[in-house]
């Protein structure tokens, strides 16, 4: 029998925090760079797309019966097709796991620890994440659950206490070059909200129904932790520098002070950050164990192998710079168009279905 673990709430919670670090920190410097004044108006263009896209992810949701997707695909076509799809979603889950991983890590080696190798970061926090990827769901969405309302406190309290400081006319004037720059930066904003798409891996965890209105709130929470630090990165420090801004969301919190004797509280976003990532990584290298129906007893092996992995892919030389190219260029866009043809193609086999499908047994 299928074991659901968690409800609709505890999933809407978890991607607060998975895909809200997305969002709220990964996405913004590119948005930014590429959109610049008129990256919040890309973000309301992009939430406006996502009704469609979660049509088809609901239409899945429906057509599955929230069973255990790689499962129901193998009931009805067979291994083959079952482990291609298993197979591109585990590439997708473990790009973003690296790339969450490596852009924490130069973050931490530019801000606060700028002696400490690389690489004795990267294997520090994925020690806790493997560990954590072994436990269950349920532990994930519990831990999220303390974590998460001290980051969302912690965003409530840097965005008043620098509202003093914002200049909102610097959201205006709108679409000076055009409509392009809000068009491209859609894309940016569309890799975070197709993330919705994890919810069909996670699903046969879910004891309650997964209805659309919980896929719609989903959308709403995630553009919400994107606009937010968006419209406050362009009014604290205007279109042109908060594109020249290497993390705008940290540096709104460098500005921070309490009255006239509490500065340098920035050391705070540590946590928000820190918190973020950890259940990011932890869920993503969770899903991969559960899709792989990896038995209790081979787990840690598995989890082992994977983390050696991603610790390699952290060994390759690349500088903050030319990770920032590889995020705006080529990594960001290239996660939506995969997840939109991955979801397109999911969708398709749902459509020709052709046996009722297998209930999941574990």
């Amino acid at each position: 029998m299928q074991h659901k673990e968690i409800s609709a709430f505890h999933v809407i919670l978890l991607f607060m925090m998975s895909t809200g670090l997305h969002n709220h920190v990964i996405i913004i410097p590119s948005l930014i760079e590429v959109a610049g004044r008129d990256a919040w108006v890309a973000i309301l263009f992009a939430f406006v797309t996502y009704f469609f896209y979660i049509l088809i992810v609901y239409f899945i949701i429906r057509k599955t019966k929230q069973q255990n997707l790689y499962v129901w695909i193998k009931g009805n076509y067979g291994k083959p097709i079952s482990s291609i799809i298993l197979i591109l979603i585990g590439i997708y889950l473990l790009t973003i796991s690296a790339v969450t991983l490596k852009d924490m890590i130069l973050w931490t080696n530019i801000t606060y620890l700028p002696r400490t190798p690389e690489i004795v970061i990267a294997l520090s926090f994925l020690v806790l994440c493997l560990f954590m990827a072994s436990t269950t769901i349920r532990t994930i969405a519990i831990v999220n659950g303390i974590l998460l309302p001290i980051v969302i406190l912690l965003g409530f309290i840097v965005m008043s206490a620098n509202f003093a400081k914002k200049d909102y006319s610097l959201l205006t004037p709108l679409f000076e070059h055009g409509y392009g720059p809000a068009l491209q930066g859609m894309v940016y904003v569309g890799s975070g909200l197709v993330e919705v798409f994890i919810i069909l891996c996670i699903q046969h965890r879910v004891k309650t129904r997964i209805n659309y209105v919980a896929l719609v709130v989903i959308g709403f929470l995630l553009t919400w932790l994107t606009i937010g630090p968006t419209m406050g990165a362009i009014a604290l420090f205007g279109p042109e520098k908060s594109g020249q801004i290497r993390f705008p969301a940290f540096e709104q919190w460098a500005l921070l002070s309490i009255g006239r004797f509490v500065e340098h509280v920035d050391f705070l976003s540590i946590f928000q950050w820190l918190s973020g990532g950890f259940v990011r990584i932890s869920l993503a290298l969770f899903i991969i164990i559960d899709l792989l129906q990896v038995k209790q007893d081979h787990k840690k092996k598995w989890l082992l192998g994977i983390g050696l992995f991603i610790a390699a892919i952290m060994l390759i030389p690349i500088s903050d710079i030319q990770f920032v190219e590889l995020l705006t260029n080529y990594f960001l866009p290239g996660l939506l168009i995969y997840v939109l043809c991955l979801t397109g193609v999911i969708g398709f086999i749902g459509l020709i279905q052709k046996r009722s499908s297998i209930e999941y047994e574990k």
